[in-house]
């Protein structure tokens, strides 16, 4: 228990703190811009949507099991050592989250004529 405490001390002391509050004001900031905005509808069609939303699905399959390995499926990966394994498989999520298309969801919300 003493080991899982010291580690979460060290993490929660060497967060970048600067770095996460400067990246939600921007998110804020471009959300007041983007809202204030008006434009057109993006008309993406639905096959584009599904193919993207089925790799999206096949790729963070893949992320899943890459990171499940090293951590021998805990979740959190409290008191797992530091690997190249589990690097990599943090660096595969990481890049998951750059998403070129909007959601189905986001685009229904833009789209409200769309059948």
């Amino acid at each position: 228990m003493a080991e899982m405490t010291e580690q979460f001390r060290y993490h929660v002391s060497n967060m970048p703190w600067f770095g996460s509050a400067a990246y939600l004001f921007c998110v804020w900031s471009l959300h007041k811009i983007m809202s204030a905005a008006e434009r057109k509808p993006v008309n993406i069609p639905k096959a584009v949507l599904v193919l993207y939303n089925v790799a999206q699905v096949v790729l963070n399959l893949y992320v899943a099991l890459m990171i499940s390995g090293p951590t021998k499926g805990k979740v959190w990966g409290i008191g797992i050592p530091d690997t190249p394994a589990v690097r990599y498989g943090v660096y595969l999520h990481m890049l998951c989250k750059v998403k070129p298309l909007p959601t189905a969801h986001c685009t229904e919300r833009l789209c409200v004529d769309r059948t």
